[in-house]
């Protein structure tokens, strides 16, 4: 009956009140099935054998595909029709942004209809319903902020994906945290209405409860940040930098690799670039550079470009003109990096501009000798070698040797051929 050409004006016509209804109708079947048993007349139960042929969500589908090509919005259901297997909400919400985009552009005019229709089931407890209205509202923001749309609608989009984040599922909240980044592409002034509440939002992401179990949530945030922050005022920039600085230092350490890619390279673009006072954001870069120095040392390529560009970025806010100079010269993104005399040199002009925070790298060290990873517990033991090496009368006689003595002998047995090598050249210095 979808497919008769007689009923097309009225599935046009109440197009508003249909998607939504298909759409988190086709999420709460995902996974679904009919009852296999079935009572009979005489009390006993009979095993429903049709049952197995039908898949609730499948029959849904097929409605709304039927809808969407009648209605003209045939990009939508090939979008539906590539997620032949839909077993999981993911499958789902892999074909929201096609389909968002061509019912945008087939009916513009029925945005704001439809946004008061998808809104009844923003706070449903259904949790597939509400990923994928999350995800509509996300992709729909997307066109609406790279086309100029309508500024009320995109108030409102904004406002939804706000109220989501709030939402007991993880999957929602990262969707939301993913669809505010698009923000970044209104102009200037549009952008400004939305900036603060938005950053707010991301860095509640940043602080997630679930963050130590649901790595999205956290990895969406710093993702969505990073779009953000390069389009944000200087101003802006030196009000959140220090804030959004403590909350992603923690990942610097997470075993996974792109949650700490992400936020290693996050540090370095909060760095302001309009030489402006940063001496909050200059203390989190003391403290965070030996790990970053650690860090690049590592044989994952995109966490060696990551360190490499926030070294690029921070140095001058060092206040040494030389080392600044070092990683602006050799710290090339695609060139091959020869570690140890790169850094030989550099903690050598380190200890000569900046010995205090020398000293604190020295016992910052004492750290990291602990680490999970080989290449760290070693390049750590080598650099507090060279640093010491390095250091005037006065600061070697202000450190304790103890601890570091003591560490770097229980290197010495690490199971790790480099690790032990680098302990014990470390000692010699």
């Amino acid at each position: 009956m979808v497919m008769s050409t007689l009923i097309s004006d009225l599935l046009k016509s109440s197009f508003p009140q249909l998607l939504p209804s298909l759409m988190t109708l086709l999420a709460a079947y995902i996974g679904s099935s009919p009852p296999i048993l079935s009572p009979s007349p005489n009390k006993t139960i009979v095993i429903n054998r049709d049952a197995y042929k039908i898949i609730p969500a499948r029959v849904v589908k097929d409605c709304l595909q039927r809808v969407l090509i009648v209605v003209g919005c045939e990009p939508a259901a090939e979008a539906l029709a590539s997620t032949s297997q839909l077993q999981h909400i993911e499958s789902l919400v892999s074909s929201i942004p096609q389909l968002t985009v061509s019912v945008c552009q087939t009916f513009p005019h029925l945005l704001p209809k439809l946004m008061v229709s998808l809104n009844q089931y923003a706070s449903t407890t259904c949790e597939p319903q509400r990923i994928i209205i999350t995800a509509f509202y996300a992709e729909c923001l997307a066109v609406q902020c790279s086309r100029g749309g309508d500024v009320g609608l995109i108030d409102s989009i904004v406002s939804s994906l706000l109220s989501a984040i709030t939402a007991p599922d993880q999957t929602v909240r990262s969707i939301a945290l993913h669809g505010l980044s698009y923000i970044s592409n209104l102009p200037h002034l549009q952008m400004k209405r939305h900036e603060d509440s938005v950053l707010a939002a991301l860095m509640q992401g940043l602080d997630d409860t679930d963050g130590s179990l649901h790595t999205r949530i956290p990895m969406e945030a710093m993702q969505s940040l990073s779009t953000l922050i390069p389009v944000v005022e200087p101003a802006t920039l030196n009000r959140i930098q220090v804030a959004i600085a403590l909350r992603v230092k923690p990942f610097f350490e997470k075993e996974e690799i792109a949650l700490r890619c992400i936020s290693l390279r996050l540090f370095g673009q909060l760095c302001c670039q309009d030489n402006s006072v940063q001496v909050g954001y200059q203390e989190q870069v003391h403290s965070c550079l030996i790990c970053l120095l650690l860090h690049l040392s590592e044989p994952e390529p995109s966490i060696v470009k990551a360190c490499k560009y926030t070294l690029r970025q921070i140095g001058p806010v060092l206040g040494a003109e030389k080392v600044s100079t070092m990683f602006q010269d050799h710290l090339i993104d695609e060139g091959a990096l020869q570690y140890e005399n790169f850094v030989t040199t550099l903690i050598k002009s380190i200890v000569e501009s900046l010995e205090d925070l020398a000293v604190n790298m020295f016992n910052t060290c004492l750290n990291y000798m602990k680490s999970n990873w080989p290449n760290i517990r070693g390049n750590a033991a080598l650099i507090a070698g060279l640093l010491y090496k390095n250091f005037s009368k006065e600061s070697k006689s202000s450190v304790s040797l103890e601890p570091m003595t003591t560490r770097l002998i229980n290197l010495i047995s690490d199971p790790n051929f480099e690790v032990r090598a680098k302990a014990v050249r470390s000692l010699a210095m």
